[in-house]
């Protein structure tokens, strides 16, 4: 979440973007001076790695600024605090420490709800993509992926909030093809609705538009495209569809070590 240093005051607020910090406040994203911190990302999980990593930069960033926008606030999903915009300022709250206390304990709230998923993502990286090549070419790409993935949803709360919502919806469906995979019953009735796979493009394409990594870009551009083949399917079915979906890069030194 970038904080935004405002060019008269040198004061810092938190916004929703660093396209916004520029945009409405003519000012400077934080992350974007020299110097600025480098932050080394290792391991699978998404929820680790880029959901909760970016909450716990926002629980910083609130401590650093000294207000934060109306957009930010909307982003963040954070209208439930019942907190109050500040006198006669409909676009900005005063970060006081009586209202940074409530915005901590609905931001750890949220991490403590992402981190409840947080072993569906490892028990579907053994369990399911593993068993497959094209499931290891989409593992390798994620590895490849990480530190773009972090720097997009970390500089816009939009962008962050949609992957949070989406994965949330998405995480029962990803449980069912664990439990499948490992023949455990209880995967219930759990399809991949036409909803679902809307929704997953969706973010798939706003990820797309917010980077300039070409590469990166084909690699949703085809992950896209192989979502396509599982629109209606049982988590049984998924995982077969998955398993049975080619190669796209069988012989690329890229993905070399996952086709071992």
């Amino acid at each position: 979440m970038p904080g935004c240093v405002l060019p008269d005051t040198g004061e810092v607020i938190t916004v929703a973007s660093c396209d916004d910090c520029a945009k409405s406040y003519s000012g400077g994203c934080l992350e974007d001076a020299p110097g600025g911190v480098q932050v080394h990302i290792s391991g699978f999980c998404f929820v680790r790695n880029v959901l909760v990593r970016t909450l716990a930069d926002i629980l910083l960033d609130i401590g650093a600024s000294q207000q934060i926008d109306r957009v930010a606030l909307d982003s963040l999903n954070l209208a439930s605090a019942e907190i109050s915009l500040s006198p006669g300022n409909d676009e900005m709250l005063a970060l006081t420490p009586e209202i940074r206390t409530k915005l901590t304990q609905e931001i750890t709230g949220g991490i403590a709800q992402l981190a409840s998923t947080y072993m569906s993502t490892i028990h579907f990286r053994d369990d399911v993509l593993l068993k497959g090549g094209r499931g290891r070419e989409l593992k390798a790409i994620y590895d490849h992926s990480l530190h773009e993935l972090y720097r997009l949803a970390s500089r816009n709360l939009r962008l962050f909030h949609q992957t949070a919502t989406t994965w949330f919806v998405l995480h029962p469906f990803v449980e069912a093809m664990v439990r499948e995979a490992r023949r455990t019953p209880g995967s219930g009735d759990q399809v991949f609705t036409a909803d679902l796979l809307k929704r997953c493009k969706a973010l798939l394409h706003n990820y797309s538009a917010a980077s300039k990594n070409n590469e990166f870009r084909n690699d949703l551009r085809e992950i896209s495209e192989d979502l396509d083949a599982f629109e209606g399917l049982s988590a049984s079915e998924a995982v077969s569809a998955l398993h049975s979906l080619p190669q796209r890069h069988k012989g690329s030194t890229r993905f070399q070590d996952e086709q071992r």
